[in-house]
């Protein structure tokens, strides 16, 4: 295990890979990229794979042109572009079973090799000691094996037991494979800043969960749903943003079967979150029924773990619900968070902004009602009529098919319902059945003034962020209030001084 940390220190190092993975526009694919494709497909134990594009830490963080720090990364990067033909993309590929703490059974690391005899140099420089076998430069020991030939370089950790030649010569054997799976071939030619993969029926087949302690017809339906089915991330460093996807559309149809987000967010949602200028929104629509057989079949205790969440106000609903969700809520849930725009009716004691809460309701909305009212004539809290009710310091309105909760309001007349004030960023909010707005230029300085402390580098740089979902694709993307720029520079900018007083601390 000493190599690999000795090797892993003096590539990554060099370019502070440990706080910044990045990428470039460079090639989608190459020799290196289609022969991790014939690995992944010949190995039934790869959970995940995918690549990282180290280049671009000089074009998008732009480190060379900070002093001190330029000079060493640059020297760095000379050294393994001389040996290491960069271009081509790092290449990863994890094989299982994950541990309680996620790390993998082998880890794989694949590189290009731009000249042989200064790839050996290279390594011989760091301490690394090679024999030749099979026409290969061989080093290992009981954790870690490197090779290489005059095309690519393969590491792989892990703890081998007798053989630790065993899985590195594995590695180069499968290159010379025919078969390479259309799905992992398409996903590693991607083009994007960093990609992260996993097979998710390799995943299940070596997973230790409480899965494999469900019935067989269930265990087999699993089985049915991941079959051939892969998921990937893509990461990428913007002007202004970053924006990492998650895509799950490569699975098969019994899988896309039992998805459960509707179209859209419901209109009936958007139209009851408002008034008010949002600092944090959230709102979406999913099949309730097809969640709740979803865990009935697979995750049985989840739905009475939400109920005992909720203390005896979850015992009641589970009495009046027959312990269906879908009784009691049809999927449809709204969530805003804004900040006051009358002083007297802000909570003194909490000090806490506005917050709205929608929820609809399910097949039998009288038993919401009835529960309510129920509450009402146990004076818990006071009924205003016409279906507002007063729970201190906040109004709950019962509507026909929905409840709508205001924080902060204690009057009828000053309980208003409608949609939230467009602002940057909510432009494309309800357009999917997963939607989440977070305005943190306006966090930073509102009533959470106590995260600030967590997160005042991001609110400091930060505009807004979204969070969008359907049931092929979720999206995340962080703004910048500098779109201009480049958000690994902006970073860079920040920290640029911690980082070169780091610079004595990294050893060689």
């Amino acid at each position: 295990m000493k190599f690999m940390n000795k090797f892993l220190s003096y590539l990554f190092s060099g370019i502070l890979i440990s706080t910044l993975l990045i990428g470039c526009n460079g090639k989608s694919s190459s020799d290196l990229n289609a022969d991790v494709a014939r690995f992944v497909t010949s190995s039934d134990e790869v959970v995940g794979y995918g690549y990282v594009n180290i280049l671009a830490i000089k074009g998008k963080a732009q480190l060379s042109q900070i002093p001190t720090i330029g000079e060493f990364v640059n020297n760095q990067m000379e050294s393994f572009e001389n040996s290491l033909r960069l271009t081509d993309k790092i290449h990863y590929a994890l094989e299982g079973p994950l541990n309680n703490d996620g790390i993998p059974k082998y880890a794989y690391v694949f590189m290009s090799v731009e000249n042989e005899d200064s790839t050996l140099q290279m390594f011989k420089e760091m301490g690394f000691y090679f024999e030749e076998v099979n026409d290969m430069n061989v080093s290992f020991d009981m954790n870690m094996a490197v090779g290489f030939n005059e095309h690519t370089v393969v590491m792989v950790s892990g703890n081998f037991g007798d053989d630790p030649k065993d899985k590195l010569f594995n590695a180069f054997a499968s290159f010379k494979n025919e078969e390479k799976d259309t799905d992992v071939t398409e996903i590693l030619a991607t083009t994007t800043d960093i990609l992260l993969a996993g097979d998710l029926e390799n995943l299940y087949q070596t997973s230790n969960t409480s899965l494999n302690d469900l019935a067989e017809e269930n265990q087999a339906e699993i089985k049915e749903m991941v079959r051939g089915g892969h998921f990937f991330m893509t990461v990428d460093f913007n002007n202004g943003n970053l924006t990492a996807k998650m895509d799950f559309s490569r699975v098969n149809d019994k899988m896309k079967k039992n998805t459960f987000f509707k179209d859209k967010v419901a209109n009936d949602v958007l139209n009851n979150l408002g008034p008010g200028e949002p600092i944090m929104a959230m709102a979406m629509s999913l099949d309730i029924e097809k969640l709740e057989n979803l865990m009935k079949d697979f995750s049985p205790e989840a739905e009475r773990s939400f109920y005992n969440s909720m203390g005896p106000m979850g015992s009641m609903f589970a009495s009046l619900t027959n312990e269906n969700l879908s009784d009691i809520l049809n999927g449809d849930l709204g969530m805003m968070i804004s900040n006051s725009e009358d002083s007297d009716k802000m909570d003194n004691s909490n000090n806490l902004p506005n917050s709205h809460l929608y929820l609809g309701l399910g097949k039998n909305p009288q038993n919401m009602k009835d529960l309510v009212r129920t509450f009402a004539s146990e004076e818990v809290i006071s009924d205003l009529g016409e279906g507002y009710f007063k729970i201190e310091n906040s109004m709950l309105l019962m509507k026909d098919k929905s409840v709508v909760m205001h924080s902060n309001d204690t009057l009828k007349s000053d309980f208003e319902i409608g949609e939230m004030h467009k602002v940057k960023g909510l432009e494309d909010f309800g357009s999917k059945p997963f939607s989440l707005f977070v305005d943190l230029k306006t966090l930073g300085d509102s009533e959470f003034n106590k995260m600030k402390g967590q997160f005042d580098v991001m609110l400091s740089i930060a505009d807004y962020l979204t969070l969008t979902a359907d049931n092929e694709r979720m999206i995340f993307k962080l703004v910048l209030k500098d779109e201009n720029e480049n958000v690994l520079k902006q970073v860079i900018d920040i920290y640029k001084d911690d980082l070169k007083s780091r610079m004595g601390n990294i050893s060689f």
